[in-house]
């Protein structure tokens, strides 16, 4: 009889584990991380972008969602820069708010 306490304290033991790791996953610091490495990757591939140099873009990321805001030289570097971002894993969607002027 004591083994058998034994195995259901194991047992519940194991369940509260197991489902208490799956919770941890949905914690708000899971998605600050994420939108920490979409924000980074994001503004690497547009440093990296030739067509976009010496454009000014700040790059925020909330929950998958990408945010571009700042200056860019023309329509097409405000297209491209979307693109960019829409092409990194993890994002859902790009809010492009970024202005067109002559870029010094």
């Amino acid at each position: 009889m004591r083994k058998h306490y034994r195995y259901m304290i194991a047992a519940w033991i194991f369940i509260l584990l197991f489902s208490a790791c799956s919770e941890l996953a949905k914690l708000p610091v899971a998605d600050y991380w994420d939108d920490y490495n979409i924000k980074s990757e994001v503004k690497s591939r547009l440093a990296a972008d030739n067509a976009l140099r010496g454009s000014r873009i700040e790059v925020e990321s909330d929950q998958g969602v990408v945010y571009l805001t700042g200056v860019v030289a023309t329509a097409e570097q405000k297209t491209r820069a979307a693109q960019i971002a829409f092409k990194v894993p993890g994002v859902h969607g790009v809010g492009n708010q970024l202005e067109f002027s002559k870029v010094p």
